[in-house]
């Protein structure tokens, strides 16, 4: 799987088998996609600098992309995302709502949208491998996180083969 940072508050993910762009503007790099995300159910979503998608996924739910497993549920106003893809459970998220959320269940990849400094407990109870953070406070977020975080990259590739043992954070930026 391989996370890509197209502008401060969006991203793509790219698994084997399809690709996904999330909450796109209209200053994201143009991309193409098999799918478009958006983590503010429905909010602020540009997708002028996506082509090739065929569905836009902007609430709660269940669905399936070429193959991969998506499950939407609110939390705080907000949509949080479960995929599964490449071997591996990936939980989408937006930071306040996963502060709020009620229960979430263990992820490998935890990707974050740091619109606020996220809980240390939400994503302890995760018990990810990784831990990737982009948007406004993506590195305050990490310092509170992890006391020594990797330096800001554009781009992150994982396998489920490769998962550190120890937590990772990474931010993208």
């Amino acid at each position: 799987m391989e996370i890509t940072l197209l502008s401060p508050g969006s991203i793509k993910i790219r698994s084997k088998i399809a690709s996904f762009v999330v909450n796109p503007k209209s200053d994201t790099l143009k991309t193409e996609a098999d799918a478009v995300i958006g983590l503010e159910d429905g909010v602020g979503i540009d997708t002028s600098s996506v082509s090739e998608f065929r569905v836009e996924i902007s609430g709660p739910g269940e669905y399936e992309i070429k193959g991969v497993k998506i499950s939407g549920v609110v939390a705080a106003e907000a949509v949080l995302y479960k995929l599964s893809l490449d071997k591996m459970d990936v939980l989408l998220a937006k930071a306040t709502s996963l502060s709020k959320a009620e229960s979430v269940t263990p992820a490998h990849v935890v990707i974050i949208d740091a619109d606020d400094i996220p809980s240390d407990k939400a994503i302890t109870t995760m018990q990810p491998s990784v831990v990737v953070l982009y948007g406004q406070k993506a590195v305050e977020a990490a310092k509170t996180i992890k006391e020594i975080a990797s330096a800001p990259v554009n781009k992150y590739v994982v396998t489920f083969e490769k998962l550190p043992q120890e937590m990772e954070v990474i931010v993208l930026g």
